[in-house]
């Protein structure tokens, strides 16, 4: 190892800090944090190199060569003798006209391993022939280079740094590879959030084992055909898998890397452009995060017209209950005897009004369908967020071995195609949706790829705190409506045992609301299933971190990680669509009967004529305690109100409120100590999709409980419109807010 005291007290030379970067630090700052900064003079150029001790990291080192401020970085990789002589004009144009432009375009900065020999070599010579000139960072070991000016005390070797470098990192090490750590550490500490490209040219194996330490991190490789050594035997394992002999050494690689194949002999323009695809924004995973938002915001408002519909229906009902109830107690005790005359009128008006009025809600609902379209477009917005994720992680048919014969961008389209194609299939096409910019704006951050930490922190713990947050909301709001329906229950019995019985009709349907409410919006359910997501999610979580540190970034584990997790999202997305769907179809069902109801004659048909309304009866209080009508008085919904007679009002029947269908079992099946089991959503959810390519939106929802199709949908709405407007993560899923997308 080199001397770490020598690096300490070496005396510093310094020179004004370079374009577009910090200032580095002080040499007491230096001093203080291990590192030792000194300028080197070649004879066309001046740059900064930084020594640090065995303790010190990449962080100290860059941060005293003002390298700290995030940047894209193109790391370099390739031999410093396989190069072949005669392809150096070659790769001298390639660098000249393709790499160094992009960097300088792009803002990136150049590393590689700062010596004065092949491809490091060519590279120097290409920076300082360019007219902008990048940062151009050399990292090499201490102990094995030399440079104008070098203090003979000092241990070193023998190789000369490329002179044309703007700054070098001299890790603390005497043998070639000991500088590995430290090379990948400087690029990520200046990438920071930025991504990192590397460009592999010719190399043996040292550049091999730097190809698979950039395959370890995730890091996409261009590979240069024609340069020789390392670069063309994978170029060549790639094009002939057949040749098991030459596949074999570069298992590991072929396997996971994803990589990009670039002629030596294409245009230097045409390899600009693809680098700047890797640096660039990416346009397509932008327009799935618009087409997302877009759907989710559409999402929101079919689901606020639906409840609000839904509300004002079940008010008007109990609207109806109070008005008969106060119109009969009127008559009776002849209140109205100095009333001015147009009151008894105007309450017989609107008790015939306010019927119709929710019969006309109610056939309005049906047409236009909000519910049905809530459901579907949030089904498209949960299926397009799915694939948006998968993306990003690089999971599945997004990894690099699915993606060789065609590329991920273009598997993203088609996916997210499928998905818009079955959804404009359906009576959501009659829709018109707002595009505006302003509202579907999507952050960087959320155009970058993810590691495997980078999944876990965003799509995994954040659904974890929104089903947890959001049982506990739900929990509250089921209870609250549980306990006032028992009050007015008990209000009811009262009533009634005092000889107000006319009364217990209000209280009766004030129940039948609350209890509707509940019922129909899923709330004790969802409580459930949500705690089964989040507990499916926190084993998932658990798994991957209790892996060993190397394994948890490794492709396969990515793959299983990003599967296990969108597969619980997924079963509690189509659980959740079924239990709504269950709920509306029986809501339309109990519809379609209070109007048959309100149709069918009723009471006894008098001498003259004249249709005499029955009597009606109560009921001894059912176990509840809440008094209950008779046969005469149990028509349900607004719409059977019967109108009342001027002068002699019969008890009114109850404006009972529609009901949905009792929840489904859920099953609990499966080993909760292994990840990847999940619990099903509803017993009466059929088998969801492939999750490749999202299908389920192509039927239109059902009309009857044995013909509801799962459409996948997410959770986040169960109560509230959209993720968005202040609610929890969730594309989410949200995970991750949708104001955040």
């Amino acid at each position: 190892m080199m001397a770490v005291d020598w690096a300490l007290t070496m005396q510093s030379h310094r020179s004004a800090p370079a374009q577009g970067r910090a200032a580095p630090l002080s040499d007491a700052d230096s001093i203080a944090a291990g590192v030792r900064t000194i300028t080197i003079e070649f004879p066309d150029n001046k740059a900064q190199a930084a020594f640090g001790g065995p303790d010190v990291g990449p962080e100290a080192l860059a941060e005293a060569l003002g390298l700290a401020r995030p940047r894209p970085v193109f790391l370099v990789i390739g031999g410093a003798g396989t190069l072949p002589h005669a392809g150096e004009p070659a790769l001298m144009r390639f660098f000249e006209w393709g790499v160094v432009p992009a960097a300088a375009t792009l803002g990136a900065t150049l590393v590689d391993g700062g010596t004065q020999s092949g491809v490091m070599k060519v590279l120097g010579r290409a920076t300082a022939a360019s007219g902008p000139r990048p940062a151009l960072v050399g990292v090499a070991p201490a102990g094995r280079v030399t440079f104008p000016g070098d203090d003979p005390q000092r241990p070193h070797g023998d190789t000369q740094l490329e002179p044309n470098h703007s700054a070098f990192v001299l890790a603390n090490s005497d043998e070639w590879g000991g500088e590995r750590r430290m090379l990948f550490g400087i690029a990520t500490v200046v990438a920071g959030s930025e991504p990192i490209v590397a460009i592999l040219a010719g190399g043996g194996e040292g550049a091999l084992d730097e190809v698979r330490s950039a395959v370890r991190r995730r890091i996409p490789i261009v590979i240069i055909e024609g340069t020789g050594g390392k670069a063309d035997e994978i170029v060549a394992a790639v094009r002939w898998p057949t040749d098991q002999d030459a596949a074999a050494p570069l298992a590991g690689i072929l396997g996971a890397a994803d990589m990009t194949i670039v002629s030596f002999d294409s245009e230097p323009a045409d390899f600009e452009g693809v680098l700047a695809r890797f640096l660039g924004p990416d346009d397509i995973l932008r327009e799935a995060w618009r087409l997302q938002k877009l759907m989710s915001r559409a999402a929101g408002r079919q689901q606020s017209g639906f409840r609000g519909s839904q509300n004002l229906i079940l008010l008007l009902g109990l609207l109806v209950t109070t008005l008969v109830v106060v119109q009969s107690v009127i008559d009776d005790y002849a209140i109205l005897a100095t009333a001015p005359q147009w009151v008894n009128p105007a309450l017989y008006v609107l008790i015939i009004l306010l019927p119709i009025t929710g019969t006309a809600l109610a056939a309005a609902t049906g047409r236009f369908r909000p519910g049905s379209r809530w459901i579907l477009l949030r089904g498209a917005s949960e299926a397009i967020k799915r694939e948006i994720y998968r993306y990003r992680a690089r999971a599945g048919i997004y990894s690099p071995a699915e993606t060789r014969s065609m590329s991920r961008e273009v598997k993203l389209a088609e996916a997210i195609g499928s998905t818009l194609g079955g959804l404009m299939r359906s009576d959501v096409s009659q829709l018109g949706f707002d595009v505006s910019s302003e509202q579907l704006s999507v952050p960087d951050d959320k155009l970058t790829p993810l590691s495997a930490k980078s999944y876990v922190d965003d799509r995994v713990s954040g659904q974890i705190k929104y089903y947890t947050e959001t049982a506990g909301k739900l929990e509250r709001q089921a209870r609250r409506l549980r306990a006032l329906a028992i009050a007015f229950g008990a209000v009811g019995t009262f009533l009634a045992a005092v000889g107000l019985q006319i009364w217990v009709a209000v209280t009766t349907s004030v129940v039948a609301i609350f209890t509707t409410v509940v019922e129909s919006r899923q709330l004790e359910t969802s409580v459930t299933f949500y705690n089964q997501a989040a507990a499916d999610l926190t084993s998932i979580r658990t798994w991957w971190r209790a892996l060993p540190e190397p394994e948890r970034e490794t492709q396969a584990t990515i793959d299983r990680l990003v599967e296990r997790a969108e597969r619980i999202l997924r079963a509690e997305n189509v659980g959740w669509v079924q239990e709504m769907q269950d709920a509306m179809t029986q809501f339309r069902l109990e519809q379609a009967s209070d109007e048959a109801s309100a149709k069918a004659p009723s009471g006894s048909e008098t001498p003259d004529g004249s249709t005499q309304p029955a009597e009606a009866t109560l009921h001894p209080p059912a176990a509840g305690g809440v008094p209950t009508p008779g046969p005469a008085t149990q028509a349900r919904g607004p719409a059977s109100t019967k109108t009342p007679a001027p002068k002699k009002t019969p008890v009114p029947k109850p404006a009972s409120a529609p009901r949905s269908s009792p929840s489904s079992a859920v099953s609990t099946s499966g080993d909760s100590r292994d990840p990847t089991t999940t619990r099903s959503r509803s017993a009466t959810a059929s088998p969801a999709p492939s999750d490749t390519t999202p299908r389920a939106l192509d039927a239109q929802p059902a009309t009857s409980p044995a013909a509801a199709t799962p459409v996948e949908a997410t959770s986040e709405n169960v109560d509230s419109a959209d993720a968005s407007d202040g609610q929890g993560p969730g594309d989410r899923i949200g995970p991750p807010k949708d104001d955040e997308v």
